[in-house]
């Protein structure tokens, strides 16, 4: 039997290189369109700028702050 996809959750996690949030547009407002379309929710966004080397990531709260948002699906 097939399942609906209203309903269910969702969250966004982005890193970009560029220092501003408003570059990463270009993905947040499909991802918005997207759950707005399928009757999702968001659950919440984590967007990390000035990612351009390998190991960056962990050394900011992004990580923990992913883990968080998991705990919530």
């Amino acid at each position: 039997k097939k399942k609906p996809l209203t309903g269910k959750k969702a969250g966004l996690l982005c890193t970009s290189p560029v220092s501003e949030h408003s570059d990463m547009e270009g993905i947040i407002m499909p991802y918005h369109k997207a759950i707005d379309y399928l009757g999702w929710e968001n659950i919440g966004e984590i967007l990390i700028s000035s990612m351009d080397k390998p190991g960056e990531l962990q050394q900011t709260a992004g990580p923990e702050q992913a883990r968080a948002l998991a705990d919530q699906l």
